[in-house]
């Protein structure tokens, strides 16, 4: 972790931790992070908090790391650029396996890239999550009182490293979540934990042209982004890692 007595121009940023039935304001935090934590009385979410800074702020020095996270181990970070009324814009890419020592670097490389937008954003918000390897992504698109559910489906993380990812395909429709459409794709490759991030790595010639999961399974989570979708009261997109410890709530974005 960086040292702010050594770091000149260096700004204390401390991470808020956000439990469990908590909610956040989405003026404050941005609607996507706002989402997170309302979507959480649906699926649980790994533990996860935000950095709050403006993008004006050089290095930055998070206290504590993720020490306010419950559990131990890396994390993943994501951010956003958020504006007047909440809108929010992504920054950079989602950083996934990262030490907590790493959290520092990552939101003064969000900030940098935050300045470089042309419509200077009110603050940066940077969502800090435990990290937990899914053996599935899942990306599903619901919207209240529409009659089907998107899902698009990977091994590993749904993170484009060296190429993008490998994606099965469904459409459910109706009340029972019928299926109406799918695609099985060659998935040669998928996106693994690495060292102290991630890597590339080849599927095992078994799994390439199989489903990344069964229908009930799909069937279910496309059923609770439906729930998420009606709560919110707007489309979303919801980001779930399956695995065999149940499915976590990993991001949802409203459209």
């Amino acid at each position: 972790m960086l040292d702010h007595e050594r770091v000149p121009g260096a700004r204390r940023a401390r991470l808020v931790a956000v439990r469990g039935g908590a909610r956040l304001d989405p003026l404050l935090v941005g609607e996507p992070l706002a989402a997170l934590a309302d979507a959480c009385a649906v699926l649980p979410a790994p533990p996860f908090g935000y950095v709050q800074m403006t993008p004006r702020d050089g290095r930055s020095v998070v206290e504590d790391g993720s020490a306010p996270l419950e559990g131990s181990g890396s994390v993943s970070t994501r951010a956003w650029a958020v504006r007047w009324g909440g809108r929010a814009d992504r920054v950079g890419p989602v950083l996934n396996n990262l030490p907590p020592g790493a959290v520092d670097d990552a939101v003064t490389e969000y900030a940098a890239q935050a300045r470089r937008l042309g419509d200077r954003p009110l603050r940066l918000v940077v969502a800090v999550q435990r990290f937990l390897v899914p053996e599935v992504t899942l990306l599903c698109r619901a919207a209240p009182g529409c009659r089907s559910v998107r899902l698009r489906g990977c091994w590993g993380l749904a993170e484009a490293l060296d190429g993008a990812p490998h994606f099965d395909e469904w459409l459910l429709e109706g009340p029972d979540l019928d299926l109406r459409e799918s695609r099985v794709a060659a998935k040669l490759t998928a996106t693994a934990a690495g060292a102290a991030g991630t890597r590339r790595v080849a599927v095992r010639p078994g799994y390439r042209v199989r489903n990344v999961l069964h229908l009930p399974a799909v069937r279910a989570i496309a059923g609770q982004a439906r729930v998420i979708a009606k709560s919110l009261r707007r489309p979303v997109e919801v980001e779930v890692g399956v695995r065999a410890d149940g499915n976590w709530l990993l991001a949802c974005s409203p459209e």
